[in-house]
């Protein structure tokens, strides 16, 4: 029993180190230069692993008031075409992402003037001279439409290395706000989950992915041969959100947290299902998840130290250390993916994880510094002894 109390001041002092190691590692990570090409290919976060997690084990209908509608490489003349169509089907809203750099008498300009709940995109870029982000003047239809509702669809991203999981509902431009793409089509249909977008004052929201994969439209579904509206189309798009695109342009493809590259049309679908349906992910307490961070590195140093009670055990004791290590490990996605599917909560475990795989490292220190004290310790009581 003497030896309990020395086991756990040894065990609160390898937990502080531990502490001390993960900080120093997360600190390193966050300096490494953004533009590191090592840094983009190993982007990965924990909610990565609790997306997948999700989308593996949710069977979620499809979202049934988004409709997609592919146009593929089809001409400015068919695309009006398309959004008269579409706009003869009384969607609440359309979004068209798509960048029209040239004007033409392709009767583009009046399809589009004659929808009052379109929403057209902006392209934001930083200046580095002035430090702050403006609109990247490539569509011509830029101050020449009267009334129309324009939305930025930059994502969360740099390159293409880097993993959209987020998204930022209204940019500052100069003394101007602009809304997210996808926040200003939720404004134009559901106003009343715009509101609450707006209640919940956050910079930037994750962006739910385990929602079953979109059927898209092509132009051929909703276009006869003579390029007017189906008849049977009309009751799928009445009321709707259409989203319409290109979903086959590589340019326009990122990664997302469940390992694939998709089209950027797919990200503002799910980030506006994500609005639309109130899908939004609340983070667990930063003191909380250090707290169980330390407790768990805790009894993992702990158990470190009762090797020591036996000499015959030494190494059975060693194993189930490990094993410990291991199922401590299992646990944190366990029930981190539990919160993050059942109750919409991402608890951050990414501090834990850290400090019970430094639990050994931080042991060894512990046992350096310790060797090293007691060898000048020594010395110098010699000293005086001698002297």
């Amino acid at each position: 029993m003497r030896e309990w109390p020395k086991m756990l001041l040894n065990a609160l002092l390898i937990t502080l180190i531990s502490v001390i190691l993960s900080r120093m590692v997360i600190y390193e990570l966050t300096s490494v230069d953004a533009l590191a090409p090592a840094a983009k290919v190993s982007d990965w976060h924990l909610t990565d692993i609790y997306n997948s997690i999700a989308s593996d084990r949710l069977s979620l209908p499809g979202d049934p008031d988004i409709v997609i509608i592919d146009i593929d490489t089809a001409s400015r003349g068919t695309i009006a075409k398309l959004i008269e169509a579409v706009n003869y089907c009384k969607p609440r809203a359309i979004g068209i992402d798509v960048i029209f750099r040239h004007t033409s008498d392709d009767g583009l300009f009046e399809a589009i003037q004659n929808c009052d709940n379109i929403v057209l995109p902006y392209v934001l870029k930083y200046d580095g001279q002035t430090r702050s982000l403006v609109k990247q003047e490539d569509s011509f239809f830029y101050g020449k439409l009267e009334g129309k509702n324009f939305g930025a669809v930059n994502f969360n991203a740099d390159n293409v290395y880097d993993v959209v999981r987020q998204f930022t509902p209204f940019f500052v431009v100069g003394e101007e706000r602009v809304e997210n793409f996808s926040t200003a089509l939720a404004r134009l249909a559901y106003p009343e989950k715009y509101e609450e977008l707006i209640a919940r004052m956050q910079e930037s929201e994750i962006i739910y992915y385990p929602t079953a994969d979109y059927s898209p439209l092509s132009i051929s579904d909703v276009l006869d041969d003579s390029e007017l509206c189906r008849q049977d189309i009309i009751s799928e798009l009445n009321g709707k959100v259409v989203l319409i695109g290109n979903l086959h342009n590589i340019n326009d493809m990122f990664m997302t947290p469940l390992g694939d590259s998709v089209p950027g049309l797919l990200i503002h679908a799910r980030t506006l299902a994500t609005i639309l349906y109130g899908r939004y992910i609340s983070h667990s307490s930063v003191v909380v998840d250090w707290v169980i961070a330390f407790i768990c590195c805790f009894i993992l140093a702990l158990a470190g130290q009762m090797r020591k009670l036996s000499s015959n055990f030494k190494d059975t004791l060693s194993f189930l250390v490990r094993i410990l290590q291991v199922a401590i490990l299992y646990a944190f996605i366990f029930f981190g993916a539990r919160r993050f599917i059942e109750h919409n909560q991402y608890m951050d475990f990414s501090a834990s994880l850290m400090m019970v795989g430094l639990c050994a490292l931080a042991t060894d220190v512990y046992k350096g510094l310790t060797e090293i004290f007691r060898l000048i310790y020594g010395k110098i009581r010699s000293y005086i002894m001698n002297k």
